[in-house]
């Protein structure tokens, strides 16, 4: 890029978020990545631990400089930005967005809902790409109604959430996919003499724990392969530990438990050891599936809205998991084969994504 086209445009992109969530980390450094071909970019990771900032891995990328300061330390750049820049984006963590806020965040929030309206009024861009949102709360929906109107763009990730902001009356400017999909995939299937491997969310009243039980029983059963597994975000930790440790003592030596929420750039060794993946968790089965791994959602209704709105559009409902384990369900879905077709929707997807940057900007990418 030259130095006199670098001056044209200056980005923002503040990554604060789960910083114990291994796809959190994945999809933010994906954005980052994407946004230093459109102009000179700063990170702003806020306060984050050091293994975050190890697992985004961007302080060695070229055209990307990393901050480990706050929103409001790069809100007061941003502004002074527009001095020495022709335009300048704001863009926010990509993600899903679900239930409530409580008071304290809703106040806060309705705090960034002002400086966003300031910060447009002096010709600075805010935009949120990437984005989700299942089950908000009466609170969530009315601050996020009042953002998206002073938004330069608000792109989600998928159909089903486009149809449920058009049902809350929240505007949007366009439809993406998950940033997940910016990773190159690998164009060999995995052995069928790897893993089975499960990773399972149980934070919220609504998911099962003993229907995911029964599940690694029942599989247990029919397939006899080694059992990892697998947590990538904390808050499964106790869980997945737990479930580890229970079928170790009915299965010695045949199960293997693995965390990696802490280091999240593992993702692709540990993956390219396991041939099928059973989860609920968005970012465990598309990383997966960006090793070849088989991706089989374990849904629960009425939830896991992003999960289905992914698999609707890459046409991969039959990976799709919504009922009660019964033998002729499992044997489905051990029989499954690596989709085909997913390297060709992972390739549409990854440049529907680069479209969609270049319509925020209204510019081709600056290379």
């Amino acid at each position: 890029m030259k130095s006199g086209e670098m001056r044209k445009r200056k980005i923002f992109l503040f990554a604060r978020t789960q910083f114990e969530n291994v796809g959190d980390a994945v999809i933010n450094r994906e954005l980052a990545l994407a946004l230093r071909k459109f102009g000179a970019l700063d990170v702003y990771l806020g306060r984050c631990p050091t293994y975050f900032r190890n697992g985004i891995a961007l302080d060695n990328v070229d055209g990307v400089n990393v901050r480990r300061l706050s929103l409001m330390s790069l809100l007061l750049h941003a502004f002074l930005s527009r001095l020495n820049y022709d335009s300048t984006y704001i863009f926010f963590a990509p993600g899903g967005k679900k239930s409530e806020l409580s008071l304290p965040k809703y106040t806060a929030n309705l705090i960034l809902n002002y400086a966003i309206a300031a910060l447009s009024l002096f010709g600075i861009r805010c935009v949120l790409f990437g984005v989700s949102y299942e089950n908000l709360g009466k609170r969530h929906q009315k601050i996020l109604k009042q953002r998206a109107v002073m938004l330069a763009a608000h792109v989600v990730r998928d159909n089903i959430t486009a149809d449920y902001l058009r049902q809350c009356g929240v505007n949007y400017t366009a439809v993406a996919s998950d940033l997940a999909f910016l990773i190159p995939p690998v164009s060999k299937t995995r052995s069928e003499a790897g893993f089975v491997c499960f990773s399972f969310r149980i934070d919220n009243s609504k998911y099962d724990k003993q229907r995911f039980v029964e599940l690694v029983r029942q599989i247990a059963v029919f397939d006899q392969r080694r059992i990892l597994f697998l947590c990538q975000v904390v808050r499964d930790r106790d869980f997945m530990s737990d479930l580890y440790r229970s079928f170790e003592e009915r299965m010695p030596g045949r199960c293997l438990y693995l965390d990696i929420s802490e280091r999240a750039q593992d993702y692709r060794n540990v993956f390219d050891g396991c041939d099928v993946m059973f989860s609920n968790r968005l970012h465990a089965l598309l990383l997966s599936a960006s090793r070849g791994v088989k991706p089989v959602a374990i849904t629960t209704e009425g939830h896991d809205m992003k999960i289905r709105g992914i698999y609707e559009y890459l046409g991969m409902n039959e990976f799709l998991f919504d009922g009660h384990i019964e033998d002729e369900n499992l044997l489905r879905l051990l029989s499954l084969k690596f989709p085909e077709t997913l390297l060709l929707s992972w390739s549409r997807s990854a440049q529907l994504i680069e479209d969609r940057l270049a319509n925020v900007f209204n510019a081709e990418r600056i290379e």
